[in-house]
């Protein structure tokens, strides 16, 4: 599995995350894994064929799959709580170059924009 330095930018109205760290791409199945750079230590899983990018750490396991043609489904399970929260994610951008992505979505009135860059 090599090991890739990656550039990665989330946007939303809270404000702008962007931060350069090392990952690991798996070629066999087109995924992408790395570590977020926060307190909660958060590990990052994309997969480049069904556009699902799955976050978790110590108190939640959120699950969201990306589709430009239609709305799909997501979830956010909240562990100390014992609760799955489903959401509804309206796709309005998605740009794959290589194994750079940028996904713009919406989450109820919540804008996002988040982005993949291999350097």
């Amino acid at each position: 599995m090599p090991k890739i330095k990656i550039h990665v930018t989330l946007v939303n109205a809270e404000g702008k995350i962007d931060y350069t760290i090392p990952a690991i791409y798996q070629e066999e199945d087109k995924v992408i894994v790395y570590k977020e750079q926060d307190e909660q230590n958060t590990s990052v899983r994309f997969n480049y064929v069904t556009k699902e990018l799955v976050r978790e750490n110590d108190s939640l396991i959120m699950n969201y799959t990306f589709n430009k043609e239609k709305n799909t489904q997501g979830s956010i399970y909240v562990k100390g709580m014992e609760k799955k929260l489903d959401v509804v994610i309206k796709t309005t951008k998605l740009l794959r170059c290589d194994k750079n992505i940028e996904i713009e979505y919406q989450i109820e009135n919540d804008k996002f924009n988040y982005k993949i860059e291999v350097i």
